[in-house]
C-alpha cells in the first residue's frame, strides 16, 4: 500500500483489538498473519520473537520520523543511554486510580477462572436450544459471549492504558504542549474511558444470563464506575482529544 494512504499514529490510540477494526488497511503495523495464529499455543521463545519482531517495526517506523523531520538518529539514541530515568512520585489521587485498575484486573481475572465452568454451562445451554429451533436463542448466544470477549480483552488493558495516560501528565514534556487537550496523557485516557464504558455495558448483558452472579457483578461495575468518575476528575478535557482516524474519518 502506499505509505500515504496510511493513518499516523493511528496505532498509538487503538484497543489492539485487530480482528474488529475497520482501519487495518490504513494501519502501518498491522500484520494480517496475526489473525491466523493461536497465540494461547504459542510457546514461550516464539512469543518472544513475535514480540521482538513487532518491537523492531515499532522501532523501524519511529527512525524513518525521526529522519523524515532532520533528526539524527544515532545521537537521539546516544543520548537516551546518558538519561537517568527518574520515577516521579505521584500524587495520591493518581496512585489511587492506578490501584483501582489493578484490583480490577485482578478481580476479573479470578471471576473468570472461578465461574468457567458456569459460563461453559451457559454457551451449552444455548447451543442445545437453538438446535431445537428455540427463537433468540443464537442471538443470545453471541451476545453473551460477545460480552465475555469483551470483558476478556479490556481487563487488563484498561490498566495498562491508564498508566500511560497517568505517566504522561506527570511528564514535563506534556506540559510544555500548546494545545494540552491533544497530549498524549488526554488521548491514553480517552480511550482508557472507551474500555471502561464498554466494559459495563458488557457486564450489564452477561448479569442477564448469570443472575446468581449479581453480586460480583454488581462490585465490578461499581469499580468501573468509580475508574469513570476519577478519569473525569483527573482528565478533564480527554473527551476534546482527536484520537487519529477514529474521530477523524467517517465510515
Amino acid at each position: 500500500m502506499n505509505k500515504e494512504a496510511f493513518i499516523p499514529e493511528i496505532f498509538v490510540y487503538c484497543d489492539r483489538w485487530c480482528e474488529h477494526c475497520p482501519f487495518t488497511t490504513r494501519c502501518e503495523v498491522f500484520n494480517p498473519a496475526d489473525q491466523e495464529r493461536d497465540w494461547s499455543k504459542m510457546d514461550a521463545d516464539d512469543f518472544i520473537q513475535e514480540v521482538t519482531a513487532t518491537f523492531e517495526k515499532t522501532m523501524s517506523l519511529l527512525k524513518q520520523e525521526a529522519d523524515a523531520n532532520g533528526i539524527n538518529w544515532n545521537q537521539l539514541v546516544a543520548d537516551a543511554k546518558e538519561v537517568e530515568i527518574e520515577y516521579p512520585i505521584l500524587p495520591t489521587d493518581h496512585e489511587e486510580i492506578i490501584a483501582l485498575a489493578g484490583d480490577y484486573r485482578r478481580q476479573v481475572t479470578k471471576w473468570l477462572l472461578e465461574c468457567s465452568k458456569e459460563i461453559e454451562t451457559i454457551t451449552q445451554t444455548h447451543a442445545r436450544s437453538f438446535e431445537l429451533g428455540i427463537e433468540l436463542a443464537e442471538k443470545n448466544n453471541s451476545q453473551f459471549v460477545n460480552a465475555l470477549e469483551v470483558i476478556q480483552w479490556y481487563h487488563a488493558l484498561i490498566e495498562a492504558k491508564l498508566r500511560r495516560a497517568i505517566s504522561g501528565l506527570n511528564s514535563s514534556f506534556e506540559e510544555e504542549q500548546d494545545d494540552f487537550s491533544q497530549s498524549h496523557a488526554n488521548g491514553c485516557a480517552k480511550i482508557t474511558m472507551l474500555f471502561v464504558k464498554k466494559s459495563m455495558r458488557a457486564w450489564e448483558q452477561i448479569s442477564a444470563e448469570m443472575v446468581d452472579q449479581e453480586d460480583n457483578i454488581l462490585d465490578h461495575l461499581a469499580a468501573l464506575s468509580r475508574l469513570s468518575g476519577k478519569i473525569q476528575k483527573i482528565f478533564p478535557a480527554h473527551e476534546a482529544f482527536i484520537r487519529p482516524g477514529f474521530d477523524t474519518f467517517i465510515l
